[in-house]
Parts: C-alpha cells; sequence; structure tokens
C-alpha cells in the first residue's frame, strides 16, 4: 500500500515521493521514521554520485579500500545517524514545527494511527516562525 507524500513551505507545494508499507494502518511515528530513513538513504547515494574532483594518489587509493564504507558502519550502528535524526523529526513535530496532514485533517500525535487505504496524500507542512517571535 502506497502514501504519496508532499512538502509545503511558504506556500510552495512539492511532491517528495512515494513510501510504500505493508500493513493497512501505520502510526504517524513510522510514516515519520520511514520518511526521515529515505531522505538520509537519497542524500547517501547523492554523496556517493557526486563527481571526485580531487585525484587520490595509489596510496590513499590503497588506504581506503582497507577501511569499510561508511554505508556499512552506518548499518552495524544501531543507534547511528537515522536514530539521531529520527529523534530529531519527533521532537520537531511535538513541538510543532511542522504538521503532517492526512489529506484534509491535521495528526495530533505520533502515536495516531494512519489508515492507508482511506488516505491518499500526505503533506508535510513545514512553519517558519514569524520575525521577533
Amino acid at each position: 500500500m502506497f502514501l504519496d507524500v508532499k512538502d509545503e513551505f511558504s506556500g510552495s507545494v512539492s511532491n517528495w515521493g512515494r513510501l510504500d508499507f505493508e500493513r493497512p494502518k501505520i502510526s504517524v511515528r513510522r510514516l515519520i521514521h520511514e520518511r526521515v530513513k529515505l531522505e538520509l538513504e537519497r542524500r547517501d547515494a547523492l554523496q556517493m554520485s557526486a563527481p571526485v574532483t580531487v585525484q587520490l594518489t595509489e596510496h590513499e587509493k590503497r588506504l581506503n579500500q582497507q577501511k569499510r564504507p561508511q554505508a556499512a558502519i552506518r548499518l552495524l550502528c544501531a543507534d547511528g545517524p537515522y536514530a539521531r535524526q529520527i529523534a530529531n523529526a519527533e521532537q520537531a513535530f511535538e513541538a510543532n514545527q511542522y504538521f503532517v496532514l492526512l489529506d484534509d485533517r491535521q495528526a495530533t500525535y505520533l502515536d495516531e494511527l494512519i489508515d492507508i487505504e482511506r488516505t491518499g496524500e500526505v503533506t508535510f507542512l513545514l512553519l517558519t516562525p514569524l520575525q521577533g517571535g
């Protein structure tokens, strides 16, 4: 089952992507977790495919081959960057720094259940604080 995800910021809406879930109901917490994981995976993939502007010497190449790739290290750490970023996203949701809109209603708490079959679109609405407040 799929949920289409959009981002809205300063009145501009952009299609972010589509998340696939195995179960018909998920929590807002799970939605946020999956969104953060996919966002970090996309960022890592872009960094890996970026053109190399520095040429390594043969000695540096041999040294780099002996090290584990960063992605493998990240997967081995149970509480690595994903856990920190997920916790930050949960705290931001609870502090009303962004809203999660489920079609035409607002999700109010992390453990609220989302019926994927009845929810077609999810919007992450980022709020900007007013100047001086």
